[in-house]
This record gives C-alpha cells, sequence and structure tokens, in this order.
C-alpha cells in the first residue's frame, strides 16, 4: 500500500531554522528509508561558512543538508550596497544607529533584525531561483509514476522555522514569508518562531538583552501584519531594486514557542526546541498532519473572524506541544545480536567438549609420528637400523680401511635423494593430515578451545620426541660411534698386521677379517641410527614450524575473537546510552526493556552458524580475517536468530498490550506532560469571549486496534477537561505521536513577553527602532499609537462623555476646510503646531479615532480639563449652559468656535442621506441636555 503524504518545503532560517531542518531530515529518512521525493529542504543563513554537520541515521547513513539545500546570503562589502541604495532613496527601512552594523554582515547578521533583512534584500534573486528550484522539484511531474506514494492533496504545505531572538532569522522572515507567499500562491505558509527564552539560558552579557529585545520587537511586527485585513492600509515591503505593497497576513498560521510549559518545566538547549519542532514537522506531512490541518484550517478562520480576539486585540497565535511515544526494536534487536555474538564466542574459546589431549596424542599414533613412549615410528619410517646389503667379505685384507670406508659410507647408507623424497612425502602427508584435523576440530563448539591446546599437546609431544632424538644422537655420535671407530681401526690395523706375516693360518685369517666386518658393520649402523634421527628431527622441526603457525592462526583468531567481544560490549554501551539518550520529548519503551535482554545458550544451534561459514573457509578463516571482519561473520549469522528478529519485527502496540494498566497509565501521563505546549499564557485580566481551540491528535498504528483507543483510554487521561482528543491511524509500528495544538490567543496573552519587555524598552531607548523589522513601519506604529497590548476598557456613555468636553473645552476643533484636530501631546502632537493632530475628515471619523485612543488621551485631557477649571471655577457651567441653549435653538455652536455641526439637519433635511453623522450628534444633544 502507498505511503499516504502531503507535498512540503520546509525552511530554516538562520541556525535554529538548520539545526531543526537537520534533525527533520533526519526522522523523515528513518520513517520512511529515503526522503521522499515531494518533501524538500531549503536552509538560509547570514553566516558564510558551510553548515556541516550531520546526524547519524537508525541504519548508520549519515543525515546533513546537502550543497542543494544550503543557500548563503551573507553580503560582500555590504556599506558599498547600503551607499548605491541609499542615493536611489532605498534602506528607509533601516533604523538610524544601526547602519554601522552592516558593516560586520559579510561574517553574519550578529544578532542585528535589520542586517539579516538587508541580506536577503540583496539577495532575493538567489533566495526566488532557490524557491522556484524547490517548488518544481516538489511537483515533478514523475512523482505520479511512484507506486511508494500517495499525495494526500496537490496543494504544498510550506513550514518556515526561525528564531525571533537573533539577526538572519529574526530579519529574514517577514521578507520570506511574502516571498513564498507570492511564487506559492495557493500554499499555506506556517512559521515556528523560537523565542528569545532558550538563549536567554544559553547566552551571557549583553547578547542576553538582544535576543530578548529582538523577540519582543518582532512579536510587535508580527502582532501588526497577522492583524491585517483586506480593509487595512496596505504595508510596504521595499526590495532592492521595487516596492511591493500588501494588506495579507505573511502567515496562515504561525507557532511561538518558548522554552517553558505551563507546568515550568525548562528546555535550557535551543538543540532539545529544534527537535521538537522536528516532530511537530513531522507530523504535518503524513495522515496525522491531514487530521490536524483541517482544525489548523479552522483555526485560520478564526484569526480571520476575529472569534477569539480580546478587547480589540487580534488572536493569531498559536501553541504547540510534540512528545512520541517509541518502540526501538532495531536497537533492542542489536543488543540483542551483540549478547549472541558473545555467547557464541564463548561457545567456540571454552572447554567441555572433549580432552583435547586425548585428541592430540590420538593423532600422533594415527599418523605414526611418535618417537616416545617406546615408539620408533618416524625413524623407522626413515629406514631400518641395519643396512640393506650385508657386508661380507674384504678383497683386499692387507689394505681394509678402502673397502670399510666405502661400505660403511655408500652402500650401508640410505641415498640422500630417497631420504629427502620420503621426508617430503611425510610433510605432505602430515599436512594433509593436520588440516583434516583443524577443520574437524575448529568447526564444532569448543573447537577454538581444543584446537589451541591440541596445538599445544602436538607442539609439547613434538618437542619431547625431537629431544629424545638429540639425546639419542648425541649419545651415539659423541660416545658410540667414537669407540665403534676406534675398535674398527684397531680391527683393520690387526688385519694388516696378521697379513704381513709370513707365517698365518686361514683360521685366523678369517677371524681377523671378520672382526673387521663386524666392526665396520657397527660403524655403518651407528650413522644409520644417526641418519635416520636427523632425518626425524627435520621433520619435527618441520611439523613443530607447521603447529607453531596454526598456533598463532589460533592466537589470530582469539585476539580477533576478543576483539569482537569488545566491539559487543561497546556497541551494547553505545546502543544503551543511544536509547537512553533520547529527544527530551520522546519515551522510548526500549529502555526499560534493555535489561531483559538476554541470550541463553540454547539460543545458539552452533552448526548453524557453520553452515553459514561452509563458503567463507570456516571458522579456521578467521584467523586471516580482521576483526570487523569476523564482527561481520558472526553478525550475520546473530542477526538471523529467531530472537533477533522478534525485537526488531515487534511493534509498538505489542510492547503496550504487555504492560499493566498502572505501566500503561504511567506512559500515558509522561508524555502527555512532555506534550504541553511550550507557551505560557496569562490574559493579564482582560476577558475572552470564546476560549482557544485546544486540541490532541495522536497518531498510532491502526486505531481500531490501538490499545490507547480503546475505551478512550488516553482520552481520559488527558487533564484538560472537555478537551478534543483525535486518533488517528498513520501506519506507523515503532511510535505514537501526541500532537497537542491550541490557539489562537492575542500576542499580549503570552507570558514571556514579561521578561522581554524591559530589555526591549532600554534598547529602543538607545536606538528607537532597533529592535524592528522595518523603521518605517515602527514609525506607522507610533502615528497609529498601535500597541500590543489591549486598550483599557472604556464604556460607551464614559466615551461620549469626554468626547462632549472635549469640544467643549476646545481640545476637539475644526478648521475651515471641515478637518478635525485634537490637542494631545500623547498622540503625537508637536509643540510648534500646539499639539494639534488631525483626527479626521468628517465628525464621525473623527470621533471613531476618538474613541480608538481614548486609553491614550483620556489621562491627558482630565489633566487640562482640571488645570483649567483650577484657574476658573465657573468656566464648566457656563460652557454647558452655553451648549444646552445652542442645542435648544437647533444650532449647536460652541463659544469662539465654527459649529462642530457638519450638517445642519433642519435645514438639509433627510436624516438617513447621514445616518452615522445624525445618531452621533442626537447622542451629543441627549447628552448635554442630561447633564
Amino acid at each position: 500500500m502507498a505511503t499516504k503524504i502531503r507535498r512540503a518545503l520546509f525552511i530554516g532560517l538562520g541556525g535554529t531554522g538548520m539545526t531543526t531542518l537537520l534533525h527533520t531530515k533526519k526522522i523523515i529518512y528513518d520513517n520512511y528509508g529515503e526522503i521522499p521525493p515531494m518533501l524538500a529542504f531549503i536552509s538560509i543563513d547570514t553566516d558564510n561558512t558551510v553548515y556541516n554537520k550531520w546526524l547519524d541515521a537508525r541504519d548508520g547513513t549519515h543525515i546533513c543538508l546537502d550543497t542543494a539545500e544550503q543557500l548563503r546570503i551573507s553580503v560582500n562589502n555590504p556599506m558599498d550596497v547600503y551607499d548605491v541604495g541609499k542615493k536611489r532613496g532605498r534602506f528607509g527601512w533601516i533604523a538610524p544607529g544601526n547602519e554601522n552594523s552592516l558593516t560586520t554582515l559579510s561574517n553574519g547578521a550578529g544578532q542585528i533584525r535589520s542586517n539579516g533583512r538587508f541580506a536577503i534584500t540583496e539577495g532575493e534573486n538567489n533566495v526566488r531561483i532557490q524557491l522556484q528550484a524547490k517548488r518544481d522539484q516538489i511537483t515533478d511531474a514523475r512523482q505520479i509514476d511512484n507506486s511508494k506514494y500517495e499525495l494526500l492533496d496537490s496543494d504544498i504545505d510550506v513550514h518556515v522555522v526561525f528564531s525571533l531572538a537573533g539577526g538572519t532569522g529574526g530579519g529574514t522572515f517577514i521578507n520570506l514569508a511574502y516571498l513564498v507567499k507570492e511564487l506559492f500562491p495557493k500554499c499555506k505558509v506556517s512559521g515556528y518562531a523560537v523565542m528569545g527564552g532558550v538563549f536567554r539560558s544559553m547566552l551571557n552579557g549583553s547578547a542576553v538583552s538582544s535576543v530578548l529585545n529582538n523577540s519582543y520587537g518582532a512579536i510587535i511586527d508580527l502582532d501588526y501584519l497577522m492583524s491585517l485585513t483586506p480593509a487595512s492600509k496596505e504595508v510596504k515591503i521595499e526590495w532592492l531594486d521595487k516596492t511591493t505593497k500588501t494588506n495579507q497576513r505573511p502567515f496562515n498560521a504561525i507557532y511561538l514557542i518558548d522554552n517553558k510549559n505551563k507546568n515550568d518545566d525548562t528546555y535550557t538547549q535551543v538543540d532539545q526546541i529544534s527537535g521538537m519542532i522536528s516532530l511537530a514537522l513531522i507530523t504535518s506531512i503524513g495522515q496525522l498532519g491531514d487530521a490536524k490541518n483541517s482544525v489548523a484550517d479552522n483555526v485560520e478562520k478564526n484569526i480571520a473572524a476575529g472569534l477569539m480576539d480580546i478587547e480589540g486585540k487580534r488572536a493569531w497565535v498559536s501553541g504547540l506541544g510534540v512528545s512520541e511515544i517509541i518502540y526501538d526494536g532495531r536497537r533492542l534487536s542489536e543488543i540483542y545480536s551483540n549478547k549472541a555474538r558473545y555467547t557464541l564466542i564463548s561457545k567456540m574459546k571454552n572447554g567441555g567438549c572433549d580432552d583435547p589431549t586425548n585428541i592430540a596424542n590420538s593423532w600422533i599414533d594415527e599418523n605414526k609420528i611418535r618417537e616416545n613412549l617406546g615408539k620408533d615410528d618416524v625413524i623407522d619410517y626413515f629406514s631400518s637400523s641395519m643396512p640393506s646389503i650385508p657386508f661380507t667379505d674384504i678383497d683386499e685384507p692387507e689394505n681394509p680401511k678402502e673397502e670399510c670406508d666405502n661400505y660403511i659410507n655408500n652402500l650401508a647408507q640410505e641415498k640422500s635423494v630417497v631420504l629427502d623424497q620420503k621426508l617430503e612425502d611425510l610433510k605432505k602427508k602430515i599436512k594433509s593430515s593436520l588440516q583434516n584435523l583443524i577443520k574437524k576440530q575448529i568447526n564444532r563448539e569448543c573447537g577454538v578451545y581444543l584446537c589451541e591446546n591440541i596445538f599445544k599437546t602436538l607442539l609439547r609431544q613434538f618437542t619431547l620426541c625431537d629431544g629424545e632424538m638429540k639425546v639419542e644422537i648425541d649419545k651415539l655420535r659423541d660416545n658410540q660411534l667414537p669407540l665403534m671407530k676406534s675398535a674398527l681401526e684397531t680391527s683393520q690395523r690387526e688385519l694388516e698386521d696378521f697379513m704381513g706375516k709370513i707365517m698365518t693360518t686361514k683360521k685366523t685369517k678369517r677371524k681377523r677379517i671378520q672382526a673387521v666386518l663386524d666392526d665396520a658393520t657397527a660403524v655403518a649402523t651407528c650413522m644409520r641410527e644417526i641418519k635416520r634421527r636427523d632425518m626425524a628431527r627435520a621433520f619435527y622441526s618441520w611439523v613443530t614450524t607447521e603447529v607453531n603457525d596454526c598456533i598463532a592462526k589460533i592466537d589470530n583468531i582469539q585476539n580477533n575473537l576478543r576483539a569482537v567481544i569488545d566491539k559487543s560490549y561497546d556497541e551494547i554501551t553505545g546502543i544503551r546510552q543511544g536509547i537512553g539518550n533520547n529527544s527530551l520529548f520522546q519515551h522510548n519503551l526500549a529502555i526499560s526493556m534493555v535489561d531483559d535482554v538476554i541470550c541463553e545458550d540454547s539460543d545458539i544451534v552452533f552448526n548453524d552458524f557453520v553452515r553459514t561459514m561452509a563458503n567463507r573457509g570456516g571458522i579456521w578463516a578467521f584467523a586471516t580475517m580482521t576483526s570487523d571482519e569476523v564482527a561481520r561473520c558472526i553478525w550475520d549469522y546473530t542477526s538471523t536468530l529467531p530472537k533477533t528478529q522478534k525485537y526488531y519485527t515487534q511493534t509498538i502496540d505489542d510492547v503496550l498490550k504487555k504492560l499493566s494498566n498502572e505501566e500503561l497509565d504511567h506512559v500515558c501521563k509522561v508524555v502527555i506532560n512532555k506534550a504541553q505546549p511550550l507557551l505560557k499564557t496569562n490574559n493579564r485580566g482582560h476577558r475572552a469571549d470564546s476560549e482557544p481551540d485546544d486540541g490532541y491528535y495522536i497518531g498510532v498504528a491502526d486505531k481500531a486496534t490501538s490499545i490507547l483507543n480503546k475505551g478512550d483510554f488516553f482520552k481520559k487521561r488527558v487533564p484538560e477537561a472537555g478537551t478534543n482528543v483525535n486518533v488517528v491511524s498513520i501506519g506507523l509500528n515503532d511510535r505514537i505521536i501526541i500532537y497537542h495544538q491550541f490557539g489562537v490567543i492575542p500576542a499580549f496573552a503570552v507570558s514571556a513577553l514579561d521578561t522581554f519587555q524591559s530589555a526591549y524598552e532600554n534598547w529602543e531607548k538607545q536606538v528607537p527602532g532597533k529592535s524592528h523589522w522595518d523603521y518605517d513601519l515602527y514609525k506607522r506604529f507610533k502615528e497609529e499609537h498601535f500597541d500590543i497590548m489591549p486598550r483599557d476598557s472604556v464604556a460607551e456613555e464614559e466615551i461620549l462623555q469626554m468626547w462632549v468636553q472635549a469640544i467643549l473645552f476646545e481640545f476637539v476643533t475644526k478648521d475651515e476646510e471641515g478637518k478635525f484636530y485634537i490637542v494631545s501631546e500623547a498622540l503625537g502632537g508637536k509643540t510648534i503646531e500646539q499639539f494639534k493632530v488631525r483626527i479626521g475628515d468628517s465628525r464621525i471619523e473623527a470621533y471613531r479615532y476618538f474613541a480608538e485612543n481614548i486609553s491614550v488621551t483620556k489621562g491627558e485631557i482630565n489633566d487640562r480639563i482640571n488645570a483649567m477649571i483650577n484657574k476658573d471655577r465657573a468656566l464648566r457651567n457656563r460652557l454647558v449652559e452655553k451648549a444646552k441653549e445652542e442645542v435648544d435653538n437647533g444650532v449647536y455652536h460652541l463659544p469662539g468656535h465654527l459649529s462642530l455641526s457638519t450638517i445642519d439637519f433642519s435645514k438639509k433635511g433627510n436624516p438617513s442621506l447621514y445616518p452615522e453623522e445624525y445618531e452621533l450628534l442626537n447622542k451629543e444633544y441627549e447628552f448635554i441636555k442630561s447633564v
């Protein structure tokens, strides 16, 4: 069945964004075994260095952001670019005082938001090209034929991850969002904005203030832009060579992410936050994302409709939290496979099967190569002790030495070539037999132990045999042979002397010849004994070398096996640590199962392992392998064991079903807590008409069979009463995803603003607008008295009272052209203009402006009125009486003023032509008459 998936582009801005993308790519690879072709990544940074970090996927693959996924927008010679643009009327959006910061832009944005915007402005074309390339990649028509994946729909979701605290993310995210909306008209753009809290935990000194004031300034920018409507005055976005205008919101949805949840669990490293966002991004591309996207659509509608606004402040902020229950069966199977390697090696290395001494001695006797314990196998193999040709007579008794020497050295001795051939034949035979012995013994349980001790026994026996030969040779050569030669010399002289006599007898002559023959035969026999022992020693020297070579190979095998054991221990330790070092937002069931992974001796069928080694030369081949090669050979067997496969194929549902209700309850409570959104809220005493939507979206393999769905098991453990809990089948057997989303709320309800505000105010006193994305927009905030906080709630009756008083005391006036003004320093009135601020071209327009800004002017108007009354106690009464008189006369003039009535209804007739003006004047009349 094809995997259902959404088209998505993930964009990371700055260091936080890039780190999150790397985690996201790794998780996607782990889940799908590849990066599906309808997903793409772009990381954008002002730092000119290559982002070369990587993470290991489950299968060991290095996951990194490749060069096609990295876009550098660093600016060389930024001041030159600035100077040229300035002459053309550009870069008015850079706050005065921030220009000098551009000098460091070639090395990165340096926590200056305007630097980040300058970089993306100058690099707009490159960003456009990259976005278009990724769009084409994601929508490539060839994906239609990809049977592995099924598109959930044809639209593209764009997810932008950034920090509000730095220069790159905080300075580029608004430009980037509007650029994406231009290039991907039908897409949904979701923003994931990390606030300054986590950086406050990581940084020291002035850098802390910078990340806080950047966060506050960026949230103000977002509050204004996310409050735009089609009726709003357009916002200008100035690029390098053009200016665009928009009254669209930059994001369809945006999530503000702090480093604390409502339980005050605090995360102090940005990598932890990046890991959580990565989990959220993963949920967006599959069927779980399809389920929660319907809610996201509703949230977007709620933003537009203002259903969750509070006292005029637009609700647009969403919060999210994600956690996972995971079962890392692959890692448990690897632990088992490593333990099985150890068990298998123990079977090879340990004794207890047979007596290696008996095997060695039996092999020696079977091959008839023993020269101890009364055996003469080897010397007898080479020759008999007696010469094969007897010495029976001497032809020249007068000179017997020459004949004796010829017999002793030639006739009575075996030919060297014959003896050498016998030695070679024996070597060949024993070498073959030795290989058979090795093959037979090494490929069995205890085989390494047996072979090691067999060879050591053989070496001892051969050493004894060779030693015995040496002793016998020394005795023969040094003791017996000299005596025999001396006796021969004596008998030869006696024979020569005898033959030199005149008178001899045949009997005596024969006796003397026989004595020489016997002595010569004795010498020849002794020399034969020495020779065949020399040959035996030559054999033992060779076979000892062979055995020593085998012992060396056994040592290599032992060393390799010890290395494999060490490797297995190291891998087990590493796996245990890896299982324990999950994201703080994951709960790995494998952690509690690690110590229960045991390989019993009975799990290993040794002959099965031997069969796997048949084509590799058997276990003896370990002698010439590296330890890694040996490890792989053994792994190829242990990784196929039934228990290895059981750990690997067991699903998370299988594991959860084995838990008791108490254990399962604990697991649910843990992950619910981990999934608490990283966004604390505080309405600051303001009442909301509608509560934010709050929902859990639980992704299980199959909701029809999931234990968490049975009897609403999970839902009953959610602490927030009435919270929506949706269980969705996502087809992943190794994890359950808990996605918790709430929203929307106004920005002022974000608790973290309390931490950011003082840093922001301190920065803004030094360089006004420094913390903002656009200085022109910042000035517009001031002109419109835009505030992130709701204005004080003032009742309509009180507004009308303040309005009439402002008219009576001449704080609201109208010029000859019909333009309305208010005297107010609080609203930005200049001293040279007597603090007059234009508030409208009609009475109703002026009233609305007055009402919208009543919280700003109320105190100021009251102070001015009180100051005037203190000088003239009767002033208020006179003004009221005069107004009543005018109301009674239907003229409604005020002393010293032009008429503030824009329409004389008594003369113009039909009030339905001007219903709002008519209604306002009527309220003023009624109020004046009631005073």
